[in-house]
């Protein structure tokens, strides 16, 4: 918990969404494909986490992504 300066939940948390964040960008999957695929039991749980730490939606994140890099 030190070394990272947040709580092992919040670490694990971070890291689900970087790897829903990478999985946006690479393919084609739907976020409800992502979320099972991550462990998640509800797309809206990971829509919910995904906007609260990186303040924008999923979908949103992905339009924009696309969009800076054609």
């Amino acid at each position: 918990r030190k070394a990272l300066n947040r709580t092992v939940y919040g670490e694990i948390k971070r890291v689900r969404i970087e790897k829903t964040a990478q999985m946006l960008i690479e393919s084609d999957l739907t976020i409800a494909q992502i979320a099972l695929e991550l462990g998640f039991t509800d797309p809206n749980h990971i829509s919910q986490w995904f906007k609260e730490v990186k303040g924008i939606g999923p979908l949103a994140y992905r339009r924009s992504y696309n969009v800076k890099h054609l």
